[in-house]
């Protein structure tokens, strides 16, 4: 932005205030490895800081974007700032599998320490009528009748609450 100072006349905050706070940073951090008392949280401190003055710099550059019509992409090039998404994850799933005649495996996705799943199953899609709580995200569905197609559905539950229940999947017994 410093290089097109004719495009960003006003930004805020200034590019001084934003080298300035990311320098202070660094400095935190160099402490911080010291693992010294108390320097861990004044380096998280800092980061905040950091973290606030570039999010108030990008809404800065989305304003400047958004006037500027078709030149946008533009803008956010003289700013040395992407408009493409990176690093975006494809949703988590679950996935059933067989190893063993009239046994279901499933497995979801991991979630973190304190959580346990709720697994639904049944043939009906519409009356899940079995339930069972795990600590795990896996469960073996054991004693299904080969031929006939089961469906799955899950979701977990922790301090905070239940999630949304997960897509229903079905799977044919082999």
């Amino acid at each position: 932005m410093t290089a097109n100072a004719a495009t960003f006349t006003n930004p805020n905050p200034t590019m001084a205030v934003l080298t300035a706070l990311t320098t202070a940073l660094a400095v935190a951090e160099a402490g911080a490895t010291t693992k010294a008392k108390g320097l861990a949280a004044i380096r998280d401190a800092k980061w905040l800081l950091v973290e606030s003055g570039f999010a108030l710099e990008l809404a800065y550059v989305q304003v400047l974007a958004d006037n500027a019509g078709p030149n946008a992409t533009m803008i956010f090039e003289q700013a040395g700032m992407s408009t493409t998404k990176v690093g975006a994850r494809p949703p988590r799933g679950y996935k059933a599998s067989q190893k063993t005649s009239g046994t279901v495996s499933v497995t979801a996705p991991r979630t973190g320490d304190g959580t346990s799943t709720i697994w639904e199953w049944g043939t009906n899609p519409g009356a899940l009528s079995s339930t069972l709580v795990t600590i795990h995200p896996k469960i073996s569905i054991t004693n299904q009748v080969p031929g006939t197609l089961l469906y799955v559905r899950h979701r977990t539950v922790n301090v905070k609450g239940y999630t949304d229940w997960s897509q229903t999947i079905s799977i044919l017994v082999t």
